[in-house]
């Protein structure tokens, strides 16, 4: 990869200054794309990059965002809202100089920890909202509102880059909550990634009989549908959270199927009411 992104080292409070601040996002799929869109809303300068350029073109009727050159511009905040893959790659490879980085990537560790390693101005984050729809189809600028934002650190995080940090998230309408990068992934694993499964066996018992299942069905296997790419990425970077997780959830269903087959009622209701 050559090139290199450059920023300059402002203060939070010269950062919304008169001059403003340069937001670059790159990856307008669902999140990326309504973050660019909401902070357009709010009177930043966004700039965006992607490899789908018909994808750019839409957005840019949508917003007022700019094309950004990975390579070549300079700007203060870039946010990687790509595939895991691609943002590994990116934090590994791509020189980036004294620019703040963030993510919303739904696994923290590894990157945190190439961040680290690199000793990179980086802030993982992650909003907890997405949508089932993909690329343009999931643009919605109000999908963020009232929402946690998770925000981690590394050791190189000072107070500056955790405030503007911060702003960004305030800007979009979601709550920032700050959390150890461990902490995050145990947790997401528990409200997030081990429940697709769980919605993925729900569609399979139910397949067949669609034509019958009432508005119960449909918020039970929503999770489901999520793009089956996310799905791989949750488990190449959070396995040993999930298949923990995922041992639990077995381990519960065959204390309900014990109840059942000694039809332990009592015993049931105590279970489901704790």
């Amino acid at each position: 990869m050559r090139g290199t992104i450059q920023g300059s080292r402002k203060t939070f409070s010269s950062a919304w200054g008169e001059d403003g601040v340069k937001v670059s996002i790159v990856g307008v799929g669902a999140i990326g794309g309504s973050i660019a869109i909401k902070l357009a809303e709010s009177g930043v300068e966004v700039f965006v990059n992607d490899v789908d350029a018909e994808l750019l073109s839409l957005l840019s009727e949508k917003a007022r965002v700019k094309r950004f050159d990975l390579a070549k511009d300079n700007v203060d905040v870039v946010i990687i809202a790509t595939p895991m893959n691609v943002e590994e790659r990116l934090l590994q490879e791509f020189p980036f100089t004294e620019v703040l980085i963030m993510d919303v990537a739904s696994v923290k560790t590894p990157f945190v920890r190439i961040a680290e390693s690199r000793k990179l101005r980086f802030v993982g984050g992650h909003p907890m909202a997405g949508s089932v729809y993909r690329k343009s189809m999931g643009w919605d600028p109000e999908i963020f509102q009232e929402r946690p934002f998770f925000l981690c650190r590394t050791r190189y995080t000072d107070e500056r880059d955790a405030d503007v940090s911060e702003k960004i998230v305030r800007l979009i309408g979601a709550s920032p909550v700050w959390v150890s990068p461990e902490y995050h992934d145990k947790a997401v694993s528990r409200v997030s990634h081990t429940t697709y499964f769980l919605s993925l066996v729900a569609k399979l018992l139910g397949s067949g009989f669609e034509d019958f299942a009432g508005p119960g069905f449909s918020s039970t296997t929503r999770l489901s549908r999520q793009n089956p790419e996310m799905v791989l990425d949750m488990l190449r970077y959070n396995r040993e959270n999930i298949l923990a997780d995922l041992k639990n959830a077995e381990k519960i269903l065959r204390e309900f199927i014990r109840m059942i087959e000694r039809n332990d009622f009592e015993e049931f209701l105590k279970r489901v009411e704790e």
